[in-house]
This record gives C-alpha cells, sequence and structure tokens, in this order.
C-alpha cells in the first residue's frame, strides 16, 4: 500500500497496481449506466387499487435510466461530469385513454440500446453491476429484435456483456477517518483509517456532495408511486392526482443522476490519484 496525501488532513493507503490494473480493463468508448425499474414488489397495496401492469412476480421493468458515455480517461477527467449525463424515461399523457406501457417500455430499451450501437459502446459501468446484468440479459433475451444484440460491442459471443463495477476499485484502498477540515468523518469508529463501501460515503468523504441534486424520497417509495403513476386507469384519477403522481418520475430522474454522477466522480477519482 502506497499513501497518498490529497490535503492537510485526508490520505488514502492505495495500491496503485491493483487500480491501475482494473482501470485497464475498461474498453472505450464506455458507458457509465444506472436504471430505475418497476417489479410486483413495487405494487402499491391499497385495497381499492386495480393493477394494469402485466408485472410478473420476478420481473424488472425500466422506466427510466440515465447514462453518461466516456470517449477515453482524459474526456472524463476535463469534461463536465454533470453536463454529460442524459436521461430516458418513460412519460405518460393523461389524455390518452388506453395507454400501452409494454410498448412504450420495449420502445425505451430499443432506443437506448441503438445508442449503444451508434456509439460502439464497449464496456458497460456501474455501481454494482448485478441489477443491470440482470436488466440487459433479459433485455436481449426477450425485449429486443435479434438484430440490435449483434451490433452490440459490449456483447459477445458467447452472449456475456463487458461490463465494470467501480466497487471493485474500493478492495485496494482505505481512506483516513478524517473530512477536509480535519473532523471526524465516521464518528462511530475511533479507527484512523476506514473502508467505504459506498458511492454516497466515497462522494461525501471526498467532498463532491455539492454537485448532487436533492432528494427527499426513498426511491422504494418513488417506485411505489411510480408504479400506480403508469398503472392506473384513466378513468380512476383525476388530472390533479395524475400530476403529483408525475413528481415522483422526476424525482426518479434525479435519483438516477445522482448515482451516474456519483460514479462519472469516482471514476475520475481514482484514475487521478493513479496517476499523480
Amino acid at each position: 500500500m502506497l499513501k497518498k496525501n490529497l490535503n492537510q488532513h485526508q490520505f488514502l493507503n492505495i495500491d496503485i497496481q491493483g487500480i491501475t490494473q482494473e482501470l485497464s480493463n475498461i474498453k472505450f468508448p464506455a458507458l457509465i449506466l444506472d436504471c430505475e425499474f418497476l417489479n410486483a414488489s413495487h405494487k402499491p397495496k391499497e385495497t381499492d387499487y386495480e393493477d394494469t401492469l402485466a408485472i410478473q412476480r420476478n420481473d424488472d421493468k425500466v422506466f427510466l435510466l440515465q447514462f453518461s458515455i466516456i470517449r477515453n480517461f482524459k474526456d472524463l477527467i476535463f469534461r463536465n461530469n454533470q453536463t454529460a449525463v442524459k436521461h430516458m424515461d418513460i412519460l405518460r399523457n393523461y389524455k390518452e385513454k388506453k395507454y400501452n406501457f409494454e410498448k412504450n417500455y420495449k420502445a425505451l430499451v430499443n432506443s437506448f440500446l441503438n445508442v449503444c450501437k451508434r456509439k460502439n459502446i464497449k464496456t458497460i459501468i456501474c455501481a454494482d453491476t448485478s441489477a443491470e446484468r440482470k436488466l440487459i440479459n433479459l433485455w436481449l433475451e426477450n425485449d429486443v429484435n435479434p438484430k440490435i444484440a449483434q451490433g452490440l460491442s459490449f456483447f459477445n459471443r458467447d452472449k456475456s456483456i463487458n461490463m465494470f463495477d467501480i466497487y471493485r476499485l474500493l478492495k485496494f484502498t482505505k481512506f483516513s477517518n478524517l473530512k477536509k477540515d480535519g473532523t471526524p468523518f465516521d464518528e462511530t469508529t475511533t479507527e484512523k483509517v476506514i473502508e467505504l463501501q459506498s458511492s454516497k460515503k466515497l462522494i461525501n468523504w471526498y467532498g463532491k456532495n455539492e454537485k448532487l441534486k436533492p432528494e427527499s424520497t426513498g426511491i422504494y417509495e418513488i417506485c411505489i408511486n411510480a408504479y400506480k403513476y403508469y398503472s392506473i386507469e384513466h378513468a380512476k384519477i383525476s388530472v390533479e392526482e395524475f400530476n403529483k403522481l408525475g413528481q415522483y418520475i422526476k424525482e426518479a430522474r434525479d435519483h438516477c443522476y445522482n448515482d451516474v454522477l456519483m460514479v462519472a466522480e469516482i471514476l475520475k477519482f481514482f484514475k487521478q490519484i493513479s496517476t499523480t
């Protein structure tokens, strides 16, 4: 482990060789991805609520995704990562009396994968790849035209997907238990060096949380209301109630944006720290 000082109080014990080796596994162009999705666990518990979505017990249906395309590490370091985040989501018009969620869901998936094809994306980057890997596999198996899958650079002939989990970088690093001002970062321990196992904690330690959008609602509650937004029948809801539910889609967008931005900033942080 090599000690790297960030400022007067903060330092890292970091395995530079391990970090460098991990980062070399990212093939460019790459895309940072985060998705918000609906499944049976998000169905509201109201007894008078009529569910119109054909979501089975093990289904995960994406209603929103955010992504950021990286051409190379230089691009990541010198650009404004906040403006580089793009989104795709499923919106619903209140005047649309016969709403087809499944049709719009498949259109969203096809649009995203076509972006990946046009941009020749070779690696999908996430914070914990398990959920997105499952989703992409389901898309390629069930939800898209096989011709789309044939042109995806991150999709291999053996049907594996090139993905990179930024949490793999954390196993090579330990952090001083101090904020920039010298006060304790984690007051629940007396340890001088700690591990950080989440994106939010690392961003807070690094002092980049001012770039994030404010969040007032937990993502589980957001998804419950999103489920209702997409599935309730037109005749069962007023325009005021419909617009109120639509605000949860905006909140989901902010939450998803933050997740993508955190991954970009963490990746930038480790690339810079490993080359200085």
